[in-house]
């Protein structure tokens, strides 16, 4: 378990002496995640452009193309001057000469006092409450007291409720989490419950991060995918369908936002389901058009006995090059679509 923010700043060196003496092992375990939390931000540190997925903009402005390779020094060391020359008075700052334009008051930049704030408007109905309670110490890995401790924080999270076949209705239940702290009786230290949150993504998925901490739940977000991706609706349109039909007000950006997140949780998926197409006896592909906008692209889909694999790509042959790769051994059942061709061990339907 990793420590957080709340939980370093709880450490000194007297928590740790005491730490020590009352629990050696619990020391030794701390020991080593604080070890593995510091290589992993000597890591992050140590990033740069040719080392990792960031922009050539990210670098120190000494270390760019055309500039020093070392940082400018200070142009106000002291151990350098000359004692017996005096020191240079600093340089006097002079008032600009340009008048303010007429009506303009001298006013700190930024926002102002009384002015008004931007979020939410709309209040949302609690339906159910679930408090969430930390189970370990984060210092000392002791069992905490269940249900015990004070709650620092919450957010509200709306989620879609789908009927059974029979009657298949839609509807919305908001759900406030409650997340507590609790004080550990061994050591002392308050260990606080926080929202899952993964590792911060690189490359392509840099800035979309997965974290429990969201306005939208999972299955209305699996809802406003099949709307995007399914019925093709823009983002316009599915605030339009959320507002109407819903009664839930939200923004594009938290419409894009959900889109993103459970694109990037849904990435390790289509690895597995193609190690299980390639692994198949017997697959059966087939194709159709799939216009997206302008383009004319086409949806494909690769399907075993037990697994299902959908891809949507303008290049029929290095698409299905790319998913059913070379050392596919078993028999691959098409139609004649000259993509299929290559494969030697191919029924014809």
């Amino acid at each position: 378990m990793q420590l957080k923010d709340h939980d370093l700043r709880q450490l000194n060196a007297d928590r740790l002496r005491q730490l020590g003496q009352r629990q050696p092992g619990a020391l030794v375990d701390l020991s080593v995640r604080l070890l593995e939390d510091l290589k992993e931000a000597r890591e992050r540190l140590n990033q740069n452009p040719d080392n990792s997925s960031r922009p050539p903009s990210s670098r120190a402005p000494w270390f760019r193309e055309g500039s020093s390779s070392e940082p400018p020094a200070s142009s106000a060391s002291t151990d350098s001057a000359d004692p017996d020359q005096p020191a240079e008075a600093p340089p006097v700052k002079h008032e600009s000469s340009r008048k303010k334009p007429r009506g303009a008051s001298a006013r700190a930049p930024g926002k102002q006092p009384g002015a008004p704030g931007h979020g939410r408007t709309q209040v949302l109905p609690v339906s159910l409450t679930v408090s969430h309670f930390p189970e370990h110490c984060a210092l000392c890995a002791a069992q905490l007291p269940k249900e015990s401790g004070v709650c620092y924080n919450g957010y509200h999270e709306v989620d879609g409720e789908f009927g059974d076949p029979t009657h298949p209705v839609l509807s919305t239940v908001s759900t406030l989490h409650r997340l507590f702290e609790g004080a550990c009786r061994c050591c002392g230290h308050v260990t606080r419950y926080e929202p899952y949150r993964a590792a911060p993504a690189q490359g392509d998925w840099a800035g979309v991060e997965i974290t429990e901490w969201r306005l939208i739940g999972s299955g209305l977000a699996s809802l406003l995918v099949w709307l995007r991706f399914r019925l093709n609706l823009s983002v316009r349109r599915c605030r339009e369908f959320s507002a109407e039909l819903l009664g839930l007000s939200l923004s594009e950006g938290a419409i894009l936002q959900a889109s993103h997140e459970a694109a990037h949780a849904c990435e390790p998926i289509p690895q597995q389901i193609q190690e299980e197409i390639l692994q198949a006896e017997l697959l059966h592909a087939d194709e159709t058009s799939h216009p997206q906008g302008t383009e004319c692209l086409g949806l494909w889909v690769v399907a075993s006995a037990t697994a299902a694999l959908f891809f949507i790509g303008n290049r029929p042959k290095a698409l299905l090059r790319g998913r059913v790769a070379a050392e596919f051994a078993g028999w691959l059942m098409s139609d004649g679509y000259r993509a299929y061709r290559e494969y030697a061990h191919r029924l014809r339907c």
